[in-house]
């Protein structure tokens, strides 16, 4: 027993590495297709330990354990590897909230200045350009505090509030605020999310680099801070439609959606303000989209998942994006075909509507707007 048990940790050690790995290689995969992939798996290990039960029974015990553990990957993954405040290892483009010294020193390479104003790259750019000049920011998890230097030197805002909950980076923003001589008009504070600010301290808050969940979490957390806040300018790295879920429930209506790419990575960028703020109602955002030439409608569920605003406007990256979803789709449907038990074939059927829904979307958006 005590070697099945030793066998059984050995092998869920594996499995967790492996976990990591397949969970950087493939970030922007949901739920479902992650209880595929890891479904796959476990059918196999339970059906060896079928076949080696008699002869091996010590070690069937333990490839069913293994099994049953791999049966339920997909949700730990979803709850423990993408909720990950912070740590030494980033699932997908993180560059301002993940302790991560390899994520820090390239986009330190990337940072330069032109005159006085601080050089960003094309995604932190983007995001300093949604703040509206003369607010007071907050960027949480902000790293090494590339943006709220350069929010500060270039003039768009009178000061800032740098958040961060891990000593290096923390040391790192203290450093860049230092370095840009801000220190009386950007405070570096340590705390977790959006207890680094007061309420009415701010008016406009950042978060970037993380995954949807931990931003809804982080948000969530803090809603006693959001009431003076009048712009969120988000950037979540994987489970956009959990942020756009919360944001609605909360109040706070989409006003601009972006999607780019840059280092091989595509980025969505999501600003919001409050629905009482805005002109623009929850129930017309969200309004079920019939799809020229088809009979698919793009319902609620659909916009949370592709994006209310980036549905209406399409372009080149955004059909890359989703395309590139397909062809992992595709592959986790060949490894489930591989199966002939009654639930693989169940999740190859919800994998091949999904692909064809997918497929039938974007040949039916609109080309003439890339």
């Amino acid at each position: 027993m005590q070697i099945s048990l030793l066998h059984y940790c050995g092998l869920a050690g594996l499995i967790l590495v492996y976990a990591v790995l397949i969970n950087g290689y493939w970030p922007t995969a949901t739920l479902m297709m992650l209880e595929a992939f890891w479904i796959l798996h476990a059918v196999l290990l339970v059906g060896s330990s079928w076949w080696v039960h008699r002869r091996f029974p010590h070690l069937a015990l333990v490839y069913f354990s293994i099994g049953m553990t791999l049966a339920f990957m997909a949700e730990a993954v979803m709850s423990i590897l993408r909720h990950q405040a912070a740590g030494d290892i980033v699932f997908y483009g993180s560059t301002e909230t993940c302790c991560c010294k390899w994520n820090f020193i390239l986009d330190s390479k990337k940072m330069d200045y032109v005159g006085d104003v601080m050089k960003l790259s094309q995604r932190l750019q983007y995001i300093m350009e949604q703040i509206p000049a003369g607010s007071r920011l907050a960027d949480i998890g902000s790293d090494h505090g590339l943006l709220p230097v350069a929010a500060v030197r270039s003039g768009r805002v009178p000061q800032a509030v740098a958040g961060e909950v891990n000593d290096g980076p923390l040391r790192a923003a203290q450093k860049q605020v230092a370095e840009a001589g801000l220190t009386d008009r950007i405070m570096v504070r340590k705390g977790d999310g959006l207890a680094v600010i007061k309420a009415h301290e701010v008016d406009v808050i950042t978060i970037a680099g993380m995954g949807g969940a931990l931003i809804t979490s982080i948000l969530e957390q803090g809603k006693d801070k959001l009431a003076s806040v009048k712009q969120l300018v988000l950037q979540p790295n994987v489970g956009e439609d959990i942020l756009r879920r919360w944001l609605m429930k909360q109040q706070w209506v989409l006003i601009d959606e972006h999607i780019m790419e840059e280092d091989g990575k595509i980025y969505e960028i999501l600003t919001a303000v409050p629905a009482s703020a805005s002109d623009l109602k929850q129930d017309e955002l969200y309004r079920p989209l019939r799809l020229p030439g088809s009979t698919l409608v793009l319902n609620r569920d659909w916009l949370m998942q592709l994006g209310p605003l980036l549905v209406n406007k399409p372009n080149e990256i955004f059909f890359r994006k989703w395309q590139l979803e397909i062809r992992k789709l595709q592959a986790v449907l060949a490894q489930v075909s591989r199966s002939e038990l009654e639930a693989a074939q169940h999740k190859q059927e919800q994998l091949r509507k999904q692909i064809e829904q997918l497929e039938e979307v974007l040949a039916c958006l609109p080309k003439d707007k890339l």
